[in-house]
């Protein structure tokens, strides 16, 4: 039996000594040996996995590619807006991405298609996005805090390299018969030092199979994974992407799958531009009978307009550098008409830019220097993406018109112009104002708000409401400018309008509403005011209610009816001298 034994040890480790030889033999490792190990050959650390995963989707070609165009399929479901499938083209030209999408909802629209498309400035982190559905065909809206991705653009590459890993060496794991690389680690960007990554790198052809992005401040977690690998002049590219995603109002998942891709030499700069629409209203010679004691007025608000949209372009709270150049501009004009002058300069934390800035309001005074007062304010800020010609170049213009007259013709009792900065991301500019005139027990006896002065149509249906039942009473034209209240301040609109209405033909109307019915009449300067007991009212074209161009990249000086404009600030101006009459009194 000894012998027998002897024999078949020496038989089977001549057969195991063969199978190492050719390299067939393969025995599963104990979990606890190390990832050079599992995989029999030398392991690249975290960092050069990172490396090779980019060289294997085509290191640059990947990242910046020729000019393309792909046509996807995009299926989802998400607890905003439920079940949708997406039919898409995305174009692709130097830096510039196009992406024309329509969109069939489940639950929306009654289920039929809406069309959208985006384009998207890579360079400048940039996405405006039109859809006819809610306002018009070729009118493009500034995205904030959103840009637009490729498709096929796996992960930013900028990020990657500055990656911060949990280890230095990566572990390996099996999943479907095929074994991955998996590493941990954080984002070394600042901004984004509370997301966690974990990626899956197939360990053979270093393709990226799995990202997993996790928030554990935000309770927020993606998870991408990548199959169906093509490849193209050495670029790889995923035909089949999956995304889950949980975040606090529920999860979502989007399945995206890849039609067809292709290269294309010819594909036109124009199509990534953003289409400028210019108006015309066939009312620049509205109400003919009247005759502007200021012949050059109309001239002097058009080129106050065009000089802010021009000169001042991203006037908006990403961009505080330019926002300061706007505040010493005005100033310097306000000066000119030899109003008291005043900078009032605040901080706040920029949430987006991440660190503390400094923001300016510009105040001038005229009249006397004591007693009570009549504020007027027009914010200067814009929103992002858009030119903002009506909101609110149009305010300012006649804001610095009335400073103007103000300044040859003194008024009765004080009257204080106020240009506020950060009335979009919500009236803080404004804010800061009125809580100091109320620190110093100041009497204001009204602010006017002007907000967006120069949008006017006479074409039917122009106008709409924010409450149905408005129409009722109101025209459906939009020709008219309004004086806007809430209740309480219903005799204070009525003196405005009837001042305003004496002064030209211009329509006026008026609305007091409260504010829990109506909330639009919240959405300027004067709520500040109303928030520390001053009464007060706005003075508008009802912004979006008209202007189809609202915070859009049409809202440029083309649009606008100066003629109309300067019908506004002859009312304004009597509105003001009648008020300070009354007070005086």
């Amino acid at each position: 039996m000894k012998s027998g034994k002897l024999k078949m040890k020496t038989a089977m480790r001549t057969l195991l000594l063969a199978a190492a030889a050719a390299g067939t033999l393969f025995i599963a490792p104990p979990t606890h040996l190390s990832a050079a190990v599992l995989c029999q050959e030398p392991v690249p650390d975290c960092k050069e996995v990172i490396q090779l995963a980019q060289k294997a989707l085509g290191g640059s070609e990947f990242f910046d590619p020729k000019p393309y165009v792909l046509n996807y399929k995009l299926r989802s479901d998400d607890p905003w807006d439920g079940p949708k499938t997406v039919t898409a083209k995305e174009t692709y030209k130097n830096g510039k991405l196009r992406q024309d999408s329509t969109i069939r909802f489940k639950r929306k629209f009654k289920g039929r298609p809406v069309d959208y498309t985006s384009i998207t400035d890579l360079d400048r982190n940039k996405t405006w996005e039109s859809s006819p559905v809610f306002y018009v065909k070729d009118v493009y809206y500034y995205k904030p805090n959103y840009v637009s991705k490729p498709t096929i653009q796996l992960f930013n590459k900028t990020n990657q390299d500055n990656l911060i890993f949990d280890t230095e060496m990566p572990s390996i794991i099996e999943e479907n018969d095929t074994k991955y690389y998996k590493l941990s680690a954080k984002l070394g960007d600042p901004k984004l030092e509370n997301w966690h990554l974990t990626y899956l790198i197939n360990a053979k052809n270093h393709l990226i199979y799995k990202i997993e992005q996790t928030n554990a401040t935000e309770s927020r977690k993606n998870v991408f994974t990548y199959k169906n690998y093509k490849h193209l002049d050495e670029i790889a590219i995923p035909h089949l992407i999956l995304q889950e995603s949980s975040v606090v109002k529920g999860y979502s998942v989007i399945e995206i799958t890849i039609n067809d891709f292709s290269f294309k030499q010819d594909i036109p700069d124009s199509l990534f531009e953003l289409p400028t629409i210019k108006a015309d209203f066939k009312a620049s010679n509205a109400h003919p009978e009247w005759v502007s004691p200021d012949p050059e007025l109309e001239s002097r608000l058009k080129a106050s307009v065009v000089d802010v949209v021009r000169n001042f372009p991203d006037r908006d709270y990403l961009h505080p550098d330019v926002l300061g150049n706007v505040a010493k501009h005005i100033e310097e004009m306000l000066r000119e008409t030899g109003g008291r002058i005043e900078t009032r300069e605040f901080q706040r934390d920029h949430p987006i830019l991440q660190g503390t800035y400094t923001f300016t309001n510009v105040y001038a005074s005229y009249g006397p220097e004591n007693g009570p007062r009549i504020v007027i304010g027009a914010h200067y800020d814009a929103v992002p993406g858009s030119p903002a010609a009506d909101d609110n170049a149009s305010a300012v213009a006649v804001l610095l018109e009335l400073a103007k007259h103000l300044g040859k013709n003194a008024p009765r009792i004080r009257v204080d112009l106020a240009a506020y900065t950060l009335e979009e991301p919500g009236t803080l500019g404004s804010e800061v104002h009125a809580k100091d005139l109320k620190a110093s027990n100041v009497n204001v006896k009204v602010m006017i708000s002007l907000e967006m002065l120069g949008y006017f149509s006479d074409e039917p249906k122009s106008q709409r409401y924010p409450l149905g039942i408005l129409k009722l009473f109101y025209p459906t034209k939009g020709n008219y400018i309004c004086v806007v209240g809430k209740t309480g301040t219903g005799g204070l609109t009525k003196k405005v309008k009837k001042s305003m209405a004496k002064a030209t033909p211009l329509p006026v109307k008026s609305l007091t509403a409260p504010v829990s019915l109506v909330r639009d009449i919240t959405r300027s300067d004067h709520k500040s005011f109303w928030d520390q007991g001053y009464s007060a009212v706005m003075l508008t074209d009802t912004a979006n209610l008209r202007n189809f161009y609202y915070h859009s990249n049409n809202d440029i000086p083309e649009n606008l009816d100066y003629r109309r404009m300067a019908m506004v600030t002859v009312g304004v101006e009597k509105a003001v001298r009648e008020l300070c009459d009354k007070y005086k009194e």
